[in-house]
């Protein structure tokens, strides 16, 4: 990912059950704090900044996925959140991963090749 933070190294299992991006809480922080003060989970933030915020960039297999806020806020009733939630405890056989949600998703037509064990992503061309 790049942006303010970086998490070089984390493992990013895409995953279809979560609305969010899940993410390492110290790498959220940092990501989300100047965007607006933490509430519990999510961060919620004034909808009229979402068109300034930054596009964020993960490298997937050297591949750059890029997310505009367009994909990345949620809104909900009015209020406009980050897509991005901190969890902690996320470390798996000791190393830190993302779990790429339908946030994420959302930006890229997803192909799951279960068999080969493998997920293809593709910005679609609309």
């Amino acid at each position: 990912m790049s942006g303010n933070s970086s998490d070089r190294g984390s493992r990013l299992p895409s995953h279809r059950s979560g609305v969010r991006i899940s993410v390492p809480a110290k790498s959220v922080f940092q990501w989300n704090s100047p965007l607006c003060p933490p509430s519990t989970k999510w961060f919620e933030f004034d909808c009229s900044s979402k068109d300034n915020l930054p596009a964020v960039q993960f490298i997937i297999n050297g591949e750059k996925l890029s997310l505009t806020s367009d994909d990345y806020v949620v809104k909900v009733d009015g209020r406009c959140l980050s897509g991005f939630i901190a969890k902690r405890g996320m470390t798996r056989d000791g190393q830190r991963f993302w779990r790429l949600g339908n946030v994420f998703m959302r930006g890229f037509y997803t192909q799951f090749d279960k068999g080969n064990r493998r997920i293809g992503f593709a910005k679609p061309t609309y």
